[in-house]
């Protein structure tokens, strides 16, 4: 098993992400979609439409010493100002249990594979 508990405890533990969704009046130029990964580099799952974009950003709390993701302070402080640029609107949504689900599998992937227990070196050809 790879995580037990409420859906509100594993939400906690594992879901420290955000849907974005923006929107615009006009199509976005050719330079949004580069301007958005320099602007938010470590969001994942980006799609781009004629008037619309959506992406999936990790936030840390504030226990958490990790600075290769930033806190949902800085998150919102950048989506103000590439709005206001951008003269965008903007949604975040909290993350669903699904995209929990797939955090919790992919981690229990990761460390199985990476656990010693699971490879064997007798076979190994001299």
């Amino acid at each position: 098993m790879c995580a037990s508990g409420t859906p509100e405890s594993l939400k906690k533990q594992f879901g420290k992400r955000y849907v974005v969704t923006m929107l615009s009046e006009k199509p976005f130029d050719h330079q949004f979609e580069t301007d958005l990964r320099k602007t938010f580099r470590t969001m994942t799952n980006l799609m781009c439409h004629n008037y619309s974009s959506q992406f999936t950003i990790q936030v840390r709390d504030f226990t958490n010493v990790d600075h290769c993701h930033m806190n949902f302070s800085e998150l919102m402080d950048l989506l103000n100002a590439f709005s206001s640029a951008k003269d965008l609107k903007y949604t975040v949504t909290a993350c669903m249990l699904d995209q929990v689900y797939d955090t919790i599998i992919k981690k229990g992937l990761t460390s199985a594979y990476e656990n010693s227990g699971f490879a064997s070196n007798e076979y190994q050809a001299t």
